[in-house]
């Protein structure tokens, strides 16, 4: 990492609230538990358990609001 971007991202972060910076946390937690180059299908049961509650509570809420607002709708003047 550049000095430049271990700054930018230093200032950027103590911009946030200290639960955001969990969040940041925990993010990138994730991110370096599985790498880059692995697809969706070669991942083990064990690595995706490895990202379970890395979604905040609020985030999940409001991923389910929208597909519940989204999703079994029928727009006439679609077809």
């Amino acid at each position: 990492m550049t000095p430049q971007l271990r700054d930018e991202l230093l200032r950027q972060v103590a911009l946030l609230s200290e639960d955001q910076q969990a969040r940041v946390l925990a993010f990138v937690r994730s991110l370096a538990q599985v790498p880059a180059n692995l697809s969706v299908k070669n991942i083990s049961v064990k690595n995706m358990l490895k990202m379970a509650g890395s979604i905040s509570e609020t985030d999940l809420r409001g991923m389910t609001a929208v597909i519940e607002d989204g999703c079994e709708r029928i727009d006439q003047s679609e077809w």
